[in-house]
């Protein structure tokens, strides 16, 4: 098989993009939420793999700070490191950019994910009670987390 590319995510890839998230999240985001997104300026990164997209990350960028908005890996791609190669790569180049300082927000629930971040160096900072609706319509904390990428 041939080896994942990491690469810029392009507008065209939002339709893929979206079916992931729809995939990977309770409630996800579908392709018109995501235009939505990418014409308020979040951009992002992809890999992909014979021309399927098997993961993705989310940034937005306000001054020195940014956001990670999502990322997700396709169900039979996770544990492969795709999340790590993104995390990493959107570090660099964010802080190439000038960004000091990037946030995100994350199920207070999903201990796999805030493993991850806190592998990375983020720290939780708050707490944003009923944050996140289920599928059922029930309501999830987030942890909000932070990393300080100069200094």
């Amino acid at each position: 098989m041939n080896k994942p590319t990491l690469r810029v995510m392009q507008e065209t890839d939002l339709p893929a993009v979206a079916a992931l998230h729809q995939h990977s999240f309770e409630v996800g985001w579908d392709a018109q939420s995501l235009r939505g997104l990418w014409a308020s300026g979040v951009r992002g990164w992809v890999m992909e793999q014979a021309s399927a997209i098997i993961a993705f990350l989310l940034t937005r960028t306000m001054a020195d700070e940014a956001e990670i908005i999502s990322i997700a890996t396709a169900a039979d791609h996770r544990r492969s490191g795709f999340a790590k190669q993104l995390l990493q790569h959107a570090e660099d180049a964010l802080k190439r950019e000038g960004v000091t300082t990037l946030f995100l927000e994350v199920r207070a629930d999903h201990d796999e994910p805030q493993n991850l971040y806190a592998e990375f160096g983020y720290e939780t900072i708050a707490t944003r009670k009923d944050y996140y609706r289920t599928a059922t319509g029930e309501m999830r904390h987030a942890r909000v987390m932070r990393k300080i990428l100069s200094g």
